[in-house]
């Protein structure tokens, strides 16, 4: 008997698609510049890799244990972190590594380097010690993280908890479950996924759920309506700030969705890894959820996005209505066993000591984004809907390029790839751009001015 997949066709992973694509690209001798890849470059915040990196030796059983739906290891890390005779020993080796690089010593640049990393964990202690800000540290990892991203002050309402995940993109599985979708129940889920980061709508089709994509599009300004929800709907799955658009949610619009789910009896989720990559005044749903305490909700977070890379570390945390958590709590205590706690300690020390560093990423993808803007519509482009968040932009499709008949986004992406190596993603019928990468620098501004003027677009 001959083994084959048991999957149905037409399950191959759009990236991955796009990679095949790029690769037979380069073979030919054509040179990439990647506005695809939707993580932003480098590695993690200097602060959360030196952190993560003293947790990762410590010799405590709850830094490496499970920590399935809780984060004593992170909790822990952070209560030893206030002790005081850890300052004095840091001063004691920061006063006795010289002040200065001494050239041509390896091992001497390597203890300047160290000098900098106990340098700054000096200035986090004693502004902890300063501020005595250990003694008002009562949140939980998942409470803090969540609290981060949110403006209301949270621990003013009741009602509401809070549960750390291994990030969102895993999660989304967990979120049909918990409201039934098991055992062969069926209802209809409604998502933002097209144009939109595919993964809800997979996971509730494999979970064998009625799936309906919301309907978004520059009309809409990429919100939909209330009336725009399907009558068989039990859970909305959101995602703002917006992927592909870059669009934000406003109060009003998330006010008339949750009187809406409440009158309706659904359930509402939101992705919001791109919180704190808002340029515009972005809502997020818990700033606006707390005022309806019959509302079922849930908001996640993730520290993959927080500007520098962290895609990798797989941490996050999600707050809502305390029976939609539980439900979550549930089905996540049966299906994993939580995330690695040292990184959860970076993403922490990032959220506490970087902030100034998250809010200048966001900066530069702003500034990044008006660049990018500004060169494609000079060329024909057509910006879908301004972004005001994250670092992608969305433009409608054109009708011809490079002097022939467009078929659908994707004929034109796998053009561009092909004739002038500009990678983007096609969500058709749109095509998104990702600034991730130095789009300012002189090589790349003139590669993406070049392609364009290439391509001749026309609508």
């Amino acid at each position: 008997m001959t083994k084959k997949s048991r999957l149905p066709k037409g399950g191959e992973n759009l990236f991955q698609e796009i990679k095949r694509v790029c690769t037979e690209a380069e073979v030919n001798g054509v040179k990439l510049y990647k506005l695809s890849i939707g993580q932003p470059a480098g590695s993690a915040m200097l602060v959360a890799k030196v952190l993560a990196s003293i947790a990762v030796m410590i010799n405590r059983e709850s830094i490496h244990e499970y920590q399935d739906n809780g984060s004593l290891g992170v909790d822990n890390f952070y209560r030893w972190l206030d002790s005081l005779p850890i300052i004095s020993v840091l001063e004691k080796i920061s006063s006795a590594i010289p002040g200065h690089v001494l050239r041509n010593n390896p091992i001497a640049e390597a203890l300047y380097v160290q000098k900098h990393v106990t340098d700054m964990l000096l200035a986090i202690l004693n502004t902890r010690r300063d501020t005595e800000q250990s003694k008002s540290d009562i949140k939980t990892f998942a409470q803090e993280f969540a609290q981060f991203h949110v403006k209301t002050d949270l621990s003013k309402f009741e009602d509401f908890k809070y549960l750390p995940i291994q990030g969102i993109k895993p999660t989304l599985g967990l979120i049909p479950m918990a409201c039934g979708a098991i055992n062969g129940q069926v209802f209809g889920v409604s998502t933002m996924t097209k144009p939109g980061y595919p993964t809800p709508e997979d996971w509730a089709n494999y979970l064998n759920q009625t799936v309906a994509a919301l309907p978004a599009n520059p009309k809409n300004v990429f919100r939909f309506s209330p009336e725009d929800i399907p009558a068989q709907t039990k859970l909305i799955m959101i995602n703002g700030p917006h992927n592909p658009t870059g669009q934000i949610f406003t109060r009003e619009w998330l006010k008339a969705l949750c009187n809406y789910c409440i009158v309706n009896n659904i359930r509402i989720f939101n992705d919001g890894a791109y919180a704190k990559l808002a340029y515009g005044e972005h809502c997020a749903l818990a700033d606006v959820a707390v005022d309806y305490p019959s509302l079922s909700w849930v908001e996640a977070f993730s520290a993959s996005k927080l500007g520098c890379n962290f895609t990798g570390w797989r941490v996050g945390a999600i707050v809502g209505s305390s029976d939609f958590i539980e439900d979550i709590a549930t089905i996540k205590g049966n299906t994993d066993s939580g995330f690695f706690a040292p990184a959860a300690i970076g993403a922490l020390a990032a959220t506490r000591y970087g902030e100034t560093e998250i809010k200048s990423n966001c900066f530069t993808f702003q500034k990044r984004q008006n660049h990018i803007i500004e060169i494609a519509e000079n060329f024909g482009m057509k910006l879908a809907v301004l972004p005001q968040a994250t670092f992608f932009n969305l433009w409608k499709c054109p009708k011809k390029a490079f002097g022939e008949k467009i078929q659908d986004a994707k004929h034109f992406n796998f053009m561009m790839i092909k004739k002038t190596g500009v990678v983007g993603v096609h969500f058709d019928p749109y095509i998104r751009y990702a600034v991730v990468a130095p789009v300012e620098q002189t090589k790349f501004t003139d590669a993406i001015i070049k392609a364009f003027d290439r391509a001749r677009v026309e609508y």
